[in-house]
């Protein structure tokens, strides 16, 4: 199977909300990481996230520290999801990670939507998470000197035709 070289604007990419209360000093400094998870005789390891391979896994992490002495309010990192790569439910460093699909409107996951079902009814179904492209976490405050870390795992997407014996 052909390698994939993981695109590293996943982590150059991430957007932190945090405008409205960090005033002019600019005192939130944001360390990007990407790792492969593997298993390696048994255990789980990690190892450069360089590259992939499809249906591999590449955990991202992001640690916010407020590099000033004043508390910074309101930190809600965001991490996108680009497209040919799927959030893994349940790896979020976090259980209150909130996901999206236009980077406008953002929910607790599972997303849901209503559709129509055969018998004309709306129904609600859960957004496949294929179709989520942002995660954000509500970090809240964090005090001058400290740093809070938010991690979440993504596959990186079958090609068409491929069958993953993994799941």
């Amino acid at each position: 199977m052909k390698k994939i070289t993981v695109l590293l604007w996943v982590l150059t990419l991430l957007a932190v909300n945090t405008a409205r209360s960090q005033g002019p000093d600019k005192q939130l400094n944001i360390q990007l990481s990407h790792h492969k998870i593997v298993n390696v005789d048994g255990k789980e390891t990690r190892v450069s996230g360089s590259s992939a391979k499809p249906g591999e896994v590449i955990e991202y992490t992001a640690v916010c520290k407020n590099t000033g002495k004043t508390l910074v309010k309101d930190v809600q990192p965001e991490l996108p999801v680009p497209v040919g790569m799927e959030y893994l439910p349940g790896t979020s460093s976090s259980p209150e990670v909130m996901g999206s699909i236009n980077d406008k409107e953002f929910a607790k996951l599972p997303l849901k939507r209503k559709v129509k079902n055969p018998a004309g009814q709306m129904v609600e179904e859960d957004v496949p998470m294929s179709e989520v492209r942002f995660l954000r976490w509500n970090l809240g405050e964090i005090a001058g000197g400290a740093s809070k870390t938010v991690s979440a795992r993504m596959r990186l997407a079958l090609l068409p035709g491929t069958i993953d014996n993994k799941r």
